[in-house]
């Protein structure tokens, strides 16, 4: 748990863990996000559950750790 910074150029946010569930937005790098310690492992990879603010809207949603570090 704790903030996270997007590393990837760009990184989609889903509306579950996994790369089947539908992308509600796209975010870019350096963008902060935060974890409260809740993930899913889906195929091995681990999907963090995280709450972010990005134009105007908060969203609550799931992105591949893979593309995150930790601040």
């Amino acid at each position: 748990k704790g903030k996270y910074t997007v590393n990837a150029s760009s990184v989609n946010v889903r509306d579950g863990a996994g790369t089947e569930h539908k992308i509600l937005t796209t975010i870019p790098r350096d963008t902060v996000v935060t974890n409260y310690g809740y993930y899913n492992t889906v195929d091995g990879e681990k999907w963090l559950y995280v709450k972010f603010d990005y134009k105007n809207v908060t969203y609550t949603a799931f992105i591949t750790s893979r593309y995150l570090k930790k601040v």
